[in-house]
């Protein structure tokens, strides 16, 4: 998926170049640099509204545990990606969810403190 990126990106400065004209280098390192940005911002919110539908969905199931440990029957189908590996942090950028072990320490650690209050924060900082 970051392949595609990346050469989505190369295409897109390509045809700039076509219609513009050779860019300084400052040009073109905006134009590597402000796509690749909008997509970790993306992505980092969507792993953000994920972590809020998970917190939501216990508030309104009144169970939080009853939603981890449905994570954990999604974790047995789609074992996570073992960590570790060269380059890990670097894919977790680009990951639209934030990992299911994740998750289902949030929700757990969530159960232990009792209900959300309003105003309570529900995912990561940014």
């Amino acid at each position: 998926m970051t392949l595609a990126v990346v050469s989505a990106a190369v295409a897109g400065v390509e045809q700039i170049m076509a219609l513009v004209g050779r860019p300084d280098a400052d040009t073109l390192a905006q134009l590597l640099v402000a796509p690749l940005a909008a997509l970790l911002l993306q992505r980092a919110v969507s792993r953000t509204r994920e972590y809020a539908a998970d917190t939501g969905s216990a508030h309104l199931n009144g169970d939080a545990l009853a939603l981890a440990d449905a994570l954990v029957v999604m974790a047995r189908v789609w074992p996570p990606t073992p960590s570790g590996h060269r380059g890990e942090r670097v894919r977790q950028l680009f990951r639209t969810h934030p990992p299911l072990t994740a998750r289902i320490a949030r929700l757990r650690a969530s159960h232990l403190a009792g209900p959300p209050r309003r105003g309570m924060p529900v995912g990561p900082a940014l």
